[in-house]
């Protein structure tokens, strides 16, 4: 048996969810609305890294589990 993959998982279970999908709409409408674009890059980019981050916390309590 393969190894669990909790990424496809999530990621399936994100495009699902309907207050995700209406939460990050608002977060990249406020993002939108950042004038200076450096900013925003780092902005998008620190998001990138929390969500990621967040990822690897769940993907390794689950195999702490499993």
């Amino acid at each position: 048996m393969g190894k669990y993959n909790f990424k496809e998982d999530i990621d399936k279970l994100k495009k699902k969810d309907k207050l995700y999908l209406k939460e990050l709409q608002i977060f990249f409408d406020k993002v939108n609305n950042i004038k200076d674009e450096e900013l925003k890059s780092q902005v998008l980019y620190q998001m990138h890294r929390c969500e990621e981050r967040i990822i690897l916390m769940c993907t390794e309590l689950l195999s702490k589990e499993l």
